[in-house]
């Protein structure tokens, strides 16, 4: 089976990254069952709740993980979380 990764890279989202996280997971749900697919929220230097709301994303949902990265920017955000998961995921998205 292969393995699919979907970074969902985030700054100041506390408001609505709960709802969006959800709506990803369940849209993969629906849709990408033939894979094993996990989505990271990765944090790049927010600082509102996002980090604390991004924790209890994981909590709810075994296949949404969390990682932070000290430094804004997307592309660092992407390419931390995509050279951690090298080895162990055979299909890189974001959104």
């Amino acid at each position: 089976m292969l393995r699919v990764l979907i970074v969902l890279p985030v700054l100041n989202e506390e408001i609505v990254l709960a709802e969006n996280a959800g709506q990803l997971a369940e849209w993969c749900e629906s849709h990408l069952s033939m894979y094993d697919w996990r989505i990271c929220i990765a944090d790049n230097g927010s600082t509102d709740r996002t980090t604390d709301v991004a924790r209890a994303c994981t909590q709810e949902n075994p296949r949404i993980t969390f990682s932070s990265i000290a430094e804004r920017g997307r592309g660092r955000a992407l390419s931390q979380v995509w050279t951690d998961a090298l080895g162990t995921t055979d299909i890189f998205a974001y959104i």
